[in-house]
């Protein structure tokens, strides 16, 4: 059926009754007895009007719990339905026609309840039911032994609407959700907006300029969070650099369970997809998306197929959970509207290009006066087949030995990436002992050694001259320097197209003999890519121009045609007034 041609259950409302919708939510046993077009529009209605699926999500999971064993239920938390299970129970069936078809279901479960009134399975039922009513609704007494008091305060937790360690998403909650926050309108107020950073984050700066920005309308109130690591500890460094970075700016961390949405947000910044860098309950993208939309500026530029690819295939669910992602590229925006382009097209999901916000301020930045040539040296921390890239292992002695080769015609420099060493000895590429005298060697031959813990890169930058690079994001940072960059080239990244003459005007080495021919030019002042690099890096920059104003005017303009001033020319089932 064609999708412009709007079926009749999408236009379920407190009107309708509920013999239609029941044809359609057949037992799992007799979907094959479905015709195609009927199949078709029943999938159409599901997008159009996501809580139909969780209807039905949270009838196949009280029917579920029925044929499980009543012994079992004192190991609930353990098993693989639990996360479903409180994750379905903390959303509440709104629709009328849905509520009805509840409570006949609870007159169902009510039945099987009497049924085996002389059996603790009894208490399966009363789950069952609690997926439909509310608590004070049941009326029925149950022995409560047979409830382990993890699964009674994980249950009085959800209920009362405060988070319990939850972990279940998929992507029919991320739809549900998202079609809610379609709905969501706010009277005039200011908005509110979060920014996480977790504690390990080594890239700090890709949503600073954003958070800058809104800080200083007064039009938004913004909120600077940081994050436990997977210990659910912070770390002190990151602590200080905002500590000093923004005096006087408060800084929150150490969230009770009940985590961002004490902050009431009506958008929250995240800058990577790894919800394993959010330990905290109620700070994963499925806790936020309940009271949020979560915006999206990923942490590195995607300059690659393969590094691009990873994040889609590894971490889907996320990116079904955001509300606008800031693509940094038009490859990257494309193919994730491919991807969701449902969800798109149903205005539940917001996937654009504006550019991306870090680069602006690179784009020719100014170096320090120095007699001789600086070289900086930044590998990679990984050797995996998609993410790896790292020639460190190979060119840690040689890249010393250059102290020799050029004396004091050359300054050297190493950034490694944050992860380097602790990854090289925890994967048993080197050990403690080797690490301990490769830095004494660094400190020995008057290597700089900088630290990346939580410092930004551009005072590094600005003393440079000439930059030794593994594959990183960083690579347009400082191609846009129009510094000359020997790129130590990593085989599995094939560049997306807006950025292959990037690739092409830096100086590509596939052996460290490479390296030294390239460095030979460039301290002789040889350096045959310049007019090129120039050429690009203006391309660049001017396709990425003023990229933070327009990601603040398009929040600014979604959170302003969100405004109501009237609510009463609104009716109930069309908005949700926040």
């Amino acid at each position: 059926m064609a999708l412009n041609h709007r079926p009749i259950l999408a236009t379920m409302n407190s009107k309708e009754t509920t013999e239609k919708p029941e044809e359609f939510f057949a037992e799992s046993q007799a979907a094959d007895k479905v015709d195609d077009s009927l199949q078709t529009e029943l999938e159409f209605y599901k997008r159009l009007h996501p809580e139909t699926v969780i209807f039905q999500k949270k009838k196949m999971m009280a029917n579920r719990l029925l044929k499980i064993k009543i012994r079992d239920l004192q190991f609930a938390p353990e098993k693989p339905w639990y996360g479903e299970y409180l994750a379905l129970l903390q959303i509440q069936i709104e629709d009328p026609a849905l509520r009805s078809m509840g409570k006949q279901f609870v007159k169902d479960l009510m039945h099987w309840y009497n049924e085996h009134i002389e059996q603790d399975e009894r208490e399966l039922a009363i789950l069952g039911m609690l997926q439909f009513i509310k608590p004070q609704e049941l009326t029925l007494p149950f022995n409560s032994h047979v409830f382990s008091h993890e699964l009674c305060l994980d249950i009085r937790g959800v209920l009362a609407n405060f988070y319990t360690r939850i972990s279940y998403s998929d992507h029919d909650l991320a739809e549900y959700y998202l079609s809610r926050q379609s709905k969501w309108r706010h009277k005039p107020r200011k908005m509110r907006v979060v920014f996480i950073w977790n504690s390990n984050a080594t890239a700090h700066d890709k949503m600073l300029t954003i958070y800058e920005a809104l800080r200083d309308r007064d039009d938004a109130e913004t909120f600077l969070v940081l994050t436990g690591n997977k210990q659910g500890l912070t770390d002190e460094t990151v602590f200080q650099y905002f500590f000093k970075k923004y005096p006087g700016v408060v800084i929150y961390q150490n969230f009770s369970l009940a985590g961002l949405g004490e902050l009431r947000p009506d958008y929250v910044f995240i800058s990577n997809p790894y919800n394993y860098h959010l330990p905290i309950s109620g700070c994963h993208y499925y806790d936020i998306v309940q009271f949020a939309k979560i915006c999206h500026i990923t942490y590195g530029a995607n300059l690659t197929y393969n590094f691009f690819n990873r994040l889609l295939e590894e971490h889907p669910e996320f990116y079904s959970y955001v509300y606008f992602c800031f693509c940094s590229s038009e490859t990257v925006r494309d193919t994730f509207e491919d991807k969701f382009a449902e969800n798109i097209r149903l205005g539940y999901s917001h996937f654009e290009f504006l550019g991306y916000p870090i680069l602006e301020k690179y784009y020719r930045m100014p170096v320090t006066k120095s007699s001789a040539k600086r070289v900086l040296w930044t590998p990679r921390w990984s050797y995996s087949g998609i993410t790896g890239g790292s020639h460190f292992l190979e060119y840690r002695n040689d890249f010393i030995s250059l102290r020799k080769r050029y004396g004091n015609k050359i300054d050297l420099s190493i950034r490694p990436h944050k992860l380097a060493f602790r990854s090289f000895v925890q994967k048993g590429l080197m050990s403690e002992e080797e690490l301990v005298e490769y830095q004494e060697s660094l400190e020995n031959n008057h290597v700089n050694i900088y630290d990346t813990s939580a410092v930004e890169i551009d005072e590094n930058i600005k003393e440079t001259d000439i930059f030794l690079a593994d594959y990183s994001s960083m690579l347009i940072v400082l191609f846009l320097t129009e510094r000359p960059i020997i790129y130590c080239e990593f085989p599995n990244a094939d560049p997306l197209p807006e950025y292959q003459e990037m690739f092409n005007a830096m100086y590509i080495a596939r052996s460290w003999e490479d390296v030294e021919h390239y460095l030979d030019d460039l301290i002789k002042g040889e350096d045959p890519l310049l007019a090129k690099r120039q050429e690009v890096a203006k391309q660049i920059y001017e396709t990425h121009k003023n990229a933070t104003q327009k990601i603040v005017d398009r929040v600014v303009q979604d959170w302003q045609e969100c405004q109501i001033d009237d609510e009463d020319k609104f009716s109930e089932t069309d908005i949700i007034v926040r």
